[in-house]
């Protein structure tokens, strides 16, 4: 078991290193030119009717290791009750958050360590495989939010965002706002993508579910930022503490004027946890009126979409395009 310890620390650092170097590669190769038929394409014609009143566009966790995976049932149920609570409105699942150019992670990710990993056996290999990956996840999040990479990042994220909106029926100036669900890390990538999209005049708004994030620029770009957090989760106090941004002295940043302008809203939803028993999906998990964390975290994002439906451009419009 020694051995395999060491060939773990060893491949997270190894991914650590590695990370940036996707997006680096990506973008010179295919990154610039997909971006610019993103923001200077040709304009279609935009449909009048069979457009849903809102999109809702589901960002994962770190937890999340395979681009071609369905989301966890326990997040699906969540989703499904969105649709069938809100019938004018589409769920997107399909953008995977953590890796350009939205393939399988898994060999491109981890560099050779799965299959080291598997020659400890089945279970131990699937187990560390796991691990490795969610890292990989965890540190795709920090290079997202880091200036000198994000942009990049960001710009293949958007364009997935984009197509899969356009598979749907979007067009620009159609006017129909998007909602960006984004859980644990997914936060952090909505906010990225958010204001890339502001290019195209898409009105965003962002529910963040137990979200890590840092002081993005979508701040100055978003409608409304809601922020539902439990207190028992401590995976989230990693945002505040290691975002320079996000602490009371800086009072100039992009998050904290938000927050003066009164675009961000805090949720609390009580002793939730990150996730797992006791988490915001927990089916069994009873809060004091008798509903599940998972009714609870239900009702709380549908809450705050029916907020997002009365927003009217307000104080996220003026940077349009900026």
């Amino acid at each position: 078991m020694g051995w395999i310890v060491g060939v773990a620390v060893a491949a997270v650092l190894v991914l650590a290193c590695l990370s940036p170097l996707q997006t680096a590669r990506w973008w010179p190769r295919e990154g610039h030119a997909r971006t610019r038929e993103l923001l200077v394409g040709p304009e279609p014609a935009c449909p009048v009717d069979g457009l849903p009143e809102r999109f809702v566009v589901y960002l994962s966790g770190v937890g999340d290791i395979d681009p071609e995976a369905e989301p966890h049932e326990d997040e699906e149920w969540i989703l499904g009750e969105i649709e069938r609570a809100r019938p004018d409105t589409t769920v997107i699942r399909e953008v995977f958050p953590y890796a350009v150019t939205n393939h399988r992670a898994l060999g491109r990710a981890t560099g050779g360590s799965a299959e080291l990993a598997e020659q400890a056996g089945e279970g131990v290999g699937r187990v560390v495989t796991a691990l490795l990956l969610q890292v990989r996840n965890v540190v795709q999040a920090l290079i997202a939010a880091d200036p000198r990479y994000g942009p990049t990042y960001y710009a293949d994220l958007a364009r997935q965002v984009w197509a899969q909106l356009t598979e749907q029926g979007y067009r620009r100036g159609c006017g129909v706002p998007v909602t960006f669900l984004g859980y644990s890390g997914g936060a952090q990538m909505a906010l990225g993508v958010s204001w890339l999209l502001t290019l195209h005049h898409v009105r965003c708004s962002v529910i963040s579910l137990g979200g890590v994030y840092s002081d993005d620029r979508g701040f100055a770009h978003v409608e409304h930022f809601w922020d539902i957090r439990g207190s028992r989760d401590r995976i989230r106090l990693m945002g505040p503490l290691w975002c320079p941004g996000r602490w009371p002295i800086n009072t100039f940043s992009t998050f904290h004027s938000a927050r003066r302008q009164g675009r961000v809203t805090v949720v609390d939803l009580g002793p939730f946890g990150h996730h797992g028993d006791g988490g915001y999906f927990d089916a069994d998990s009873r809060t004091d009126d008798g509903r599940s964390h998972a009714e609870a975290t239900r009702d709380a994002v549908l809450t705050a979409l029916g907020e997002a439906a009365e927003l009217r451009g307000g104080a996220g419009s003026p940077s349009l395009g900026q």
